[in-house]
């Protein structure tokens, strides 16, 4: 088509082509493969799960109040960082919320071990499961907290079954957006 195209018409396909051609031309090796012809910024995410190893789409990071339960920063993020990247983007949007309705920021996340590594955000110490604790109280604590964060996949599992955050019927980076932050409005409601 690019050769049978005169070129004033090609000029406003010369994106559509580009992608086209990336897509004929990637091989297994390719770094940054083109997954949908439709929606190019679609990144594939290892889960890890036997069941389904694989999910494609863009990452989205939730952040959940421990007590209250309302989900205070829904954040989509390009392509697929590390967990820890996604971190402090993600604790400094949920301090605008909280700031907006008179709270603060949090003084302790919890984290699974996907964030491993980061120890403190901004003031924000990161709690990860440890192996053990010292002492018999120190377990017990521990336990309590990380059952609690352990609880946000079911708040993750509600959003892509019950609040449409798992199909994305909108185009784009500005759909992707947009679909996160009304599933995440539709939970809270």
């Amino acid at each position: 088509m690019e050769r049978k195209l005169p070129s004033t018409i090609l000029k406003g396909y010369e994106e559509v082509f580009k992608i086209y051609l990336k897509a004929l031309t990637q091989e297994r090796t390719t770094k940054d493969k083109i997954y949908s012809l439709h929606e190019p910024q679609v990144a594939c995410i290892a889960k890890g799960k036997s069941g389904k190893a694989y999910e494609f789409g863009t990452k989205v990071a939730v952040v959940r109040g421990r007590k209250t339960g309302i989900i205070t920063s829904v954040k989509r993020f390009s392509g697929n960082p590390h967990d820890s990247r996604t971190l402090e983007e993600s604790l400094s949007q949920s301090e605008r919320v909280r700031k907006s309705v008179g709270g603060t920021r949090p003084t302790k996340a919890t984290t699974d071990r996907g964030f491993k590594g980061i120890k403190e955000v901004e003031g924000t110490a990161i709690l990860l499961p440890a192996k053990k604790e010292k002492t018999r109280y120190g377990q017990q604590v521990s336990r309590l907290r990380f059952r609690v964060r352990a609880a946000i996949e079911t708040c993750i599992s509600h959003l892509k079954r019950n609040h449409s955050l798992g199909l994305n019927f909108l185009k784009g980076v500005d759909g992707d957006i947009n679909n996160a932050l009304l599933a995440g409005i539709g939970y809270n409601l």
